[in-house]
C-alpha cells in the first residue's frame, strides 16, 4: 500500500466552542472599538457560510436557490415577527427570553426545511410560468452564474468546487 498522508482530523467539540467563544469576544471588543471593520467581517462570515452550503448542496443553482430562500425567510421571519417579540418582552432576565430563543431556534430550523423546497415555491408561485422559469434558470445558472460565483467564494482559495 502507497504512504498516505492522514487525513485531516476534525477539531474537538471542545476547541470549536473555545474557537467560537473567542471570536464571539473579538466581534465584542470589534463593536466597542473598531465598529467600522465589522462590515468585512461580516461579509467573511456569510462567505464562509454560503460556501458551505454550495459545498453540501451540489454547488449549483439548487445550492444557490438554498441559501437564497433560507436568508429570505430568515430576514422575514426576524422582520416581522421576532423583533416584536423581542419589543415587547418584559423582561430579559425572565422565562421569556428562553421562549424566545427556543422560538427562534425552531423557526430556524422549519426555515431551513422550507428553504430546502424553494424549487416548489418557485413552481406554485407563477403556474405554469413557474415551471418554465425554473427550466430556464437551471439551464442558463451553469453557464452565466456558477463562475463568478464560484471565484468569489474561492478566489484564493485552494479547496475549490
Amino acid at each position: 500500500m502507497p504512504d498516505s498522508e492522514p487525513a485531516e482530523k476534525k477539531p474537538t467539540l471542545a476547541k470549536r466552542v473555545r474557537a467560537r467563544a473567542r471570536a464571539l469576544g473579538e466581534l465584542g471588543s470589534d463593536a466597542v472599538n473598531q465598529p467600522r471593520v465589522l462590515p468585512a467581517k461580516a461579509h467573511g462570515w456569510f462567505r464562509d457560510w454560503f460556501r458551505t452550503v454550495w459545498r453540501l448542496r451540489g454547488g449549483g443553482l439548487y445550492a444557490c436557490g438554498v441559501a437564497l430562500a433560507f436568508l429570505f425567510f430568515e430576514i422575514r421571519e426576524f422582520i416581522l415577527e421576532d423583533i416584536g417579540q423581542f419589543i415587547a418582552m418584559g423582561s430579559i432576565f425572565s422565562g421569556e427570553l428562553i421562549r424566545f430563543a427556543i422560538s427562534f431556534v425552531i423557526d430556524t430550523f422549519i426555515n431551513s426545511i422550507k428553504a430546502l423546497l424553494w424549487p416548489a415555491y418557485v413552481v406554485g408561485l407563477w403556474p405554469p410560468y413557474g415551471v418554465i422559469a425554473l427550466g430556464v434558470a437551471f439551464f442558463l445558472f451553469p453557464r452565466y452564474l456558477k463562475k463568478p460565483i464560484e471565484h468569489w467564494l474561492f478566489d484564493g482559495d485552494s479547496g475549490s468546487a
